[in-house]
């Protein structure tokens, strides 16, 4: 397996993406008809000695029939530079993390492959990859290669993952070879790849192409009695996701699989294949369905993918048939234009690398009878899974206009109390409001937390205040923190603060601008955070701890992190719980 790549061993809204940021290293049950949950596989506070350092952790799958149905990762490209994804028979190692050598002993196979910042990526609806009981691969290794010497990395890949069979199982082959070789200041260099496949058909549905960055085009064809046929051409200098198809493609017995990539190079030296970002490197990965065979049961069975690697040039005379219009690069990202075929296998398959099929719309929810009249702008919401209650804190009638402002100062001696009640508990089951309340007692609702014991927490962005509600008195708050009216920066003021994050032992955090800790009595503890300067990190983003509007906070004190949206900077800023010690963004 190793010499198939060098490089490689030798080869929608803010609170969600949050609580995905940060869940590292846990598998969460997410309930449903499916059966969905989630597996995190996280680094640990990783620490590089030196640059394109390759990082490797384990993970061993539950004793249980599995399926991956999907893919996040929990990665930055700004340190690492891409990741690899195993199942396995056995680890190379039975530490949790090294560095060096294998990710895998044994049979093993390529679930994913990461780089250039790709998003979320869900298998289509009748497709899966089969792990755990029943086949070889009871582990998942996850490659990491890191750019730069770095401290405290907890990148990493989410698994989407069900325990309800699916129909057709998925697989990934490889393309590529090792020989390369660009010569100094020279342009179009073309390194092909072929083979034979012997196998029952698949479906190839998905592809994502990879190098480093003299890479102009990534292409794959199917040769069939002596016709080619393009599957796909594609940039890897774009977002390095598995772009979906629009159509899929069959490969049959004795098809031939080719492809190439194209490279310029314009520097001064020869850059040959390689692990590190001065180096190159030749991938094309297809993602792949196909129809089990059957137990005599007629159960299907949990075995190996039919291909697994199509590497170097075993046909170079079917290779030989790449058209010359292959080194010409595409001109934008949209989704990868294949040459369709009229043979396909499983056509009904589709997929969409930036969209989720964990979630769907229920219909009639809420119900609208039930709610007020006057159901205005939604400042927060949480779930009280306690009371299988949504509670929504929004503004009724209220709108956040220029006339309710002089300036930056809310005209509350014009403008009273919002008269409507803010507050709604809607039942999650059947979408009827249960109660509210809230009302003569906020100007400008925003933020909303539900702590471990049950308690709202809730700010106000005009009257500068959070409050904390019990749940057996909706009456008087039992804690109010910051001074009414009245913004500010000190230990006991606040300026416009926009949430709240509550620790078991009852600390809490609050954003406004910057992030403040307090103890359970509403007593000052620290804060971190500053405003703009105007200079820029080697990123491209503001420096660390800098802040433009810190709009939500979410925290995860297993972790000990609490990450916050730095809205206006477009990124999500993670710190030390315990120290406010930055760790990643």
């Amino acid at each position: 397996m190793n010499s198939f790549r060098f490089g490689l061993t030798t080869v929608l809204s803010v609170v969600t993406i949050l609580a995905t940021i940060i869940n590292c290293g846990y598998s969460i049950s997410t309930p449903n008809k499916e059966d969905f949950f989630t597996i995190n596989i996280t680094m640990n506070n990783y620490e590089t000695k030196q640059e394109d350092e390759y990082g490797y952790l384990q993970y061993k799958l539950p004793d249980e029939e599995l399926l991956i149905v999907g893919y996040l990762p929990l990665i930055n490209m700004n340190s690492v530079h891409h990741i690899l994804s195993f199942a396995c028979v056995q680890p190379s190692s039975d530490k949790p993390y090294w560095t060096g050598g294998n990710a895998c002993n044994g049979q093993q196979m390529i679930i994913h492959d990461w780089a250039r910042n790709a998003p979320l990526l869900t298998l289509p609806e009748d497709v899966g990859i089969a792990v755990g009981s029943n086949t070889p691969y009871k582990y998942i290794v996850v490659s990491i290669h890191y750019l730069p010497i770095l401290k405290n990395d907890n990148s990493g890949i989410q698994l989407i993952m069900t325990r309800k069979s699916r129909k057709y199982h998925a697989g990934i082959v490889l393309g590529g070879t090792s020989d390369i070789y660009l010569k100094p200041k020279t342009h179009t260099i073309r390194t092909p790849f072929s083979c034979q496949y012997s196998g029952p058909p698949i479906s190839i549905f998905a592809v994502h192409v990879h190098t480093h960055q003299w890479g102009r085009v990534n292409s794959l064809y199917r040769v069939r009695d002596g016709e080619i046929s393009q599957i796909v051409k594609s940039n890897p200098q774009w977002s390095q996701a598995f772009y979906p198809l629009p159509s899929a493609v069959e490969i049959r017995n004795n098809d031939y699989m080719v492809g190439q990539c194209v490279y310029d190079n314009d520097d001064d030296r020869v850059i040959k294949v390689g692990r590190t970002h001065n180096d190159e490197m030749c991938n094309v990965y297809a993602m792949y369905s196909y129809e089990p065979p059957k137990t005599s049961s007629g159960e299907s069975k949990r075995d190996s993918p039919p291909i697994r690697i199509c590497w170097g040039n075993g046909a170079r005379k079917m290779a030989s048939l790449i058209p010359p219009e292959s080194d010409i690069p595409l001109l934008k990202p949209a989704n990868i234009d294949g040459i369709r075929n009229d043979r396909q296998a499983h056509t009904e398959h589709t997929m969409n690398s930036f969209k989720t099929n964990l979630y769907k719309n229920v219909q009639d929810w809420p119900d609208i009878k039930s709610l007020p009249i006057q159901f205005g702008e939604i400042g927060g919401i949480a779930l009280n899974n306690a009371n299988n209650e949504l509670i929504v804190f929004h503004r009724g009638s209220r709108k956040w206009e220029s006339e309710h402002f002089n300036q930056y100062r809310f005209r509350h001696e014009d403008y009273g109390p919002i008269e409507d009640d803010v507050l709604i508990h809607i039942d999650t089951h059947t979408g009827e409001t249960k109660f509210r309340w809230g009302a003569n007692k906020f100007f400008m609702p925003h933020g909303l937390t539900i702590d471990h014991e049950g308690n709202y927490w809730l700010t106000d962005i005009t009257m500068h205040q959070v409050f904390m509600f019990k749940p057996n008195d909706l009456n008087q708050p039992a804690l109010v923190i910051g001074e009414m009216f009245q913004s500010g920066s000190g230990q006991n003021k606040f300026c416009r603060p926009a949430d709240v994050a509550v620790m078991i032992n009852g600390d809490f955090f609050v954003a406004d601008g910057r992030i403040i800790k307090f103890n359970r009595k509403g007593e000052y503890i620290t804060e971190w955070g500053s405003s703009m300067t105007g200079k820029l990190d080697s990123d491209g983003f503001p420096l660390p701890n800098e802040w433009n509007i810190v709009h939500s906070i979410a925290l995860n004190e297993d972790a000990q992190l609490l990450c916050g949206a730095d809205r206006e900077n477009f990124r999500i800023q993670c710190f030390n719980s315990n120290t406010g010690g930055f760790q990643r963004q």
